[in-house]
């Protein structure tokens, strides 16, 4: 729904909805009523107090360098938060993805640089309900199929949140050795063993318990113009 699309509905301008959204505005309740109703939920959904929302620590899944506060995903991964940061490309998908919270500095709420390390803890103002993210799974990887698996999970399963970051197969299995997310999706070849992902695991995950699923298999291959006129054939390596 554009910011035009919800102004017809609530019976209001566009200005003023780009007003309310940015802070510069704060509506009547009159407003706040046809915006609840418009958006089919409750004026407690769109509307708070911050002095009102629960902090907790978190560490960052990534170092970044931004002031102000930072977007973030959530997720808790082995006893512990971590944040997501929603920056860039990192924020999208095909849409843009849900924040869950916003880090703050431990000192001064209105302004902070995240130049952070891995280790590195931020405190976070949730924006969502603790229950809905206790049950997030994170996954990183760069297999396609993963995004359709997750929407399907969320399907399935109501009460499950699949947060899915991209990232290559080494990346992905740093971050699961790091405990920053629960499931790591790779697709790696060992020449010397000439074995798939398994000397990788035990390398990067050494001393960690893991399980191993094989969910699919990669077939690749070439396009080529009809009648193929290089004539390029099937090798097996």
């Amino acid at each position: 729904m554009s910011q035009q699309d919800l102004a017809n509905i609530a019976g209001v301008t566009r200005q003023a909805i780009g007003c309310i959204e940015s802070g510069q505005y704060t509506p009547s309740v009159a407003i706040t009523l046809r915006l609840a109703k418009a958006l089919g939920c409750k004026v407690e959904d769109l509307f708070w107090m911050e002095e009102d929302l629960p902090i907790i620590e978190a560490t960052l899944a990534a170092s970044v360098l931004t002031k102000g506060k930072l977007r973030v995903s959530l997720a808790k991964v082995g006893g512990q938060w971590i944040a997501y940061p929603l920056i860039g490309k990192d924020a999208f998908r095909t849409e843009m993805i849900p924040v869950d919270g916003e880090a703050v500095c431990n000192t001064n709420l209105e302004s902070e640089v995240f130049d952070q390390m891995h280790t590195s803890k931020v405190l976070v103002r949730l924006l969502d309900d603790t229950e809905k993210l206790l049950n997030s799974v994170s996954i990183a990887g760069c297999t396609p199929v993963i995004s359709l698996w997750a929407k399907a999970s969320e399907r399935w399963h109501p009460q499950l949140r699949v947060h899915y970051t991209f990232a290559n197969s080494m990346d992905a299995l740093r971050s699961l050795s790091r405990g920053e997310v629960h499931i790591a999706g790779m697709h790696l070849y060992d020449s010397r063993t000439q074995e798939y992902n398994i000397p990788f695991v035990r390398e990067m995950l050494s001393g960690k318990e893991a399980v191993l699923i094989t969910i699919g298999v990669w077939e690749e291959g070439l396009l080529v113009p009809l009648g193929n006129p290089l004539g390029i054939k099937t090798t097996i390596i």
